[in-house]
């Protein structure tokens, strides 16, 4: 009797730990985040994307009351160190859509956006600006077309490297377009924006944001309507060039397998410091337009972007890395 009793009460005395251990489980996930996060940045210090991140992830600490810091490591290694981490929502990536491009134009990519990473947030986007110098004598994208046509191959454009998004658009405006245009990579935006303003190239794709106004022309933006931020700027067809629609956005990534509830928190998280007063400010500064989304939309739209990047290297023959 005495053995029967010592085993019924042992059922129940594991049945109770048992029940313990979920409870605290649970709570373990409720209280996500209980210590500092880091959000690794694949761009320098001080590039706009950097800056960014830094503002943001303040308005993010103070909903989550946790500290929330920026790490930059170079390029790629950002993906791998993030797609590395433990999936438990303390290491996150910050990027724009260059990370839907990169591994379009890698010959055995080490990384896969769409697998390899969970979808958290949208945060910002906007459209691309087509620049020129300030003095440049083309005052329309048509005039930049009809002297291209005139004078094939004479004519350059910069990047930020071969296989980035600003190398790829001005592909794909040269496609649109009809022109032939010069390639002449550079090692960062900054140095093709610098570039740009020297004039030692006549046309540059890239972020508004990027280049002073004063010390370029931009001539239109690559969108299909005209821009709230910038409403004297027409679009590319209204210049008298192509249909080109090209933009940036910036949004957080976790590893895969991150749990649903850390994402889910983020998510809502980063709707409510995307509407703070600081963010707001620094969105009316660089005149990016906020765009948060679910995690679902924002997975299609990573899905999307790598398919029609993809197809663009293709198309334009770019050769793999």
């Amino acid at each position: 009797m005495g053995i029967l009793m010592s085993r019924g009460l042992a059922r129940v005395f594991f049945a109770i730990l048992s029940t313990l251990l979920g409870d605290a489980c649970v709570a373990q996930q409720a209280e996500y985040p209980s210590r500092p996060v880091t959000l690794i940045v694949p761009f320098t210090p001080g590039s706009t994307v950097d800056i960014s991140a830094r503002t943001f992830s303040r308005e993010l600490g103070q909903r989550l009351r946790q500290p929330f810091t920026v790490e930059n490591r170079p390029g790629l290694v950002a993906f791998r160190v993030v797609k590395g981490s433990a999936p438990d929502g303390y290491t996150l990536l910050w990027h724009a859509n260059g990370s839907t491009i990169a591994q379009t134009v890698l010959k055995e990519p080490d990384f896969d956006i769409r697998r390899d990473f969970a979808s958290v947030a949208l945060i910002l986007r906007g459209p691309l600006g087509l620049f020129v110098s300030a003095d440049a004598p083309y005052r329309s994208v048509r005039d930049l077309i009809d002297d291209a046509r005139k004078n094939p191959g004479k004519l350059n454009y910069g990047s930020s490297g071969v296989g980035s998004m600003i190398h790829l658009s001005s592909e794909l405006f040269k496609s649109l377009g009809n022109v032939n245009l010069v390639h002449v990579p550079y090692k960062g935006g900054a140095e093709a924006a610098s570039a740009l303003m020297a004039g030692q190239i006549q046309f540059l794709v890239t972020d508004p944001a990027s280049i002073p106004r004063d010390k370029s022309r931009l001539l239109a933006l690559a969108s299909k309507e005209r821009s709230s931020n910038l409403p004297d700027i027409p679009t590319v067809s209204q210049a008298g060039g192509p249909d080109l629609e090209v933009g940036f956005w910036i949004g957080m990534f976790a590893p895969a397998a991150t749990p649903r509830s850390a994402i889910e928190r983020l998510n809502s998280a980063s709707r409510e410091a995307l509407r703070s007063d600081a963010f707001q400010e620094y969105i009316k500064k660089y005149g990016y337009i906020p765009a948060w989304t679910s995690p679902e939309d924002m997975q299609k739209l990573v899905t999307a972007e790598v398919e029609q990047w993809t197809r663009i290297v293709r198309e334009a023959g770019v050769p793999l890395q």
